[in-house]
């Protein structure tokens, strides 16, 4: 119970960090926009950056970051509590909530993963990668613990 308690709570904390950089960007745009020519009117869009391009280009991909720092938790989810609550009622509810505590500490990890350059090296410049993205650091232990919690569950209930 507690580790869906954790998950609604990073889920949630996902949601406003992808609010708040929208927020930020289109600050940041509107200022900008009101520097270059303060006679004419030239106003950006709240739903132009949270919905649009324009976010995407500024600010070294925030806004790209927190979309599939969101996306990615809502895709992975649905195999994680799977085999979260079949572990958890047929082989151990303490393994279960120890790897699903892993697990979310990965997915809080994500997002500085896939901020990385190696992940948009040409947002930042970068022209060498390591030529794998962090974001595998955190994407492959989060399958590993997926399927050790299926596996554990298929085991229990053979």
């Amino acid at each position: 119970m507690r580790v869906c308690i954790g998950w609604a709570a990073l889920y949630y904390c996902f949601l406003q960090g992808q609010s708040a950089a929208a927020f930020w960007i289109h600050k940041q745009l509107r200022q900008q926009a009101s520097k270059k020519d303060e006679r004419q009117n030239t106003s950006v869009s709240f739903a132009d950056v949270k919905y649009g391009s324009i976010a995407r280009s500024n600010a070294s991909g925030l806004m790209t970051t927190m979309d599939r720092t969101v996306g990615n938790m809502l895709e992975q989810t649905p195999p994680f509590l799977l085999g979260l609550w079949l572990h958890a009622l047929t082989a151990s509810a303490d393994d279960a909530a120890w790897f699903g505590w892993l697990w979310l500490l990965l997915r809080a990890v994500y997002p500085i993963a896939f901020a990385h350059p190696s992940m948009t090296p040409a947002l930042w410049g970068v022209q060498r990668s390591i030529g794998i993205s962090w974001v595998s650091f955190v994407t492959w232990p989060s399958y590993f613990v997926v399927w050790r919690l299926l596996i554990g569950a298929g085991r229990a209930s053979w």
